[in-house]
């Protein structure tokens, strides 16, 4: 798809961003899940709205997949140390914890702490 004048490279949803009288633009985020976190979900991936933290999107997903997942996620009201979170491929200890922003097009990968030896 060509991108639309005025907006170089970024294609049709930018013009969305850019003018109100298409509404309000919502922000997609691509949910990726791994190993046994898969077994709450029932589903390798997902797609999720919003432009808020990581904490909000944890909350989102509990939502929809319920408490087990919940449980694996959160100790309470803070992201359990039973998951990895990672943005964009940079786990989120280093970019904010549960407040980490997310923005259009970020990918949020889910991993349940596997240990060995």
């Amino acid at each position: 798809m060509e991108p639309l004048p005025g907006i170089p490279g970024r294609g049709f949803f930018a013009a969305l961003e850019k003018r109100p009288f298409f509404g309000y633009h919502v922000s997609m985020i691509k949910v990726l899940f791994f190993a046994t976190i898969r077994d709450y979900t029932r589903e390798k991936e997902t797609v999720a709205e919003g432009s808020g933290t990581v904490g909000d999107l944890l909350l989102e997903l509990s939502d929809r997949y319920g408490g087990e997942f919940r449980d694996e996620a959160f100790d309470g009201d803070t992201i359990s140390d039973r998951v990895i979170v990672l943005v964009n491929g940079r786990h989120i200890a280093h970019t904010g914890g549960a407040e980490t922003r997310l923005s259009e097009g970020d990918t949020v990968a889910v991993f349940p702490i596997i240990g060995g030896g």
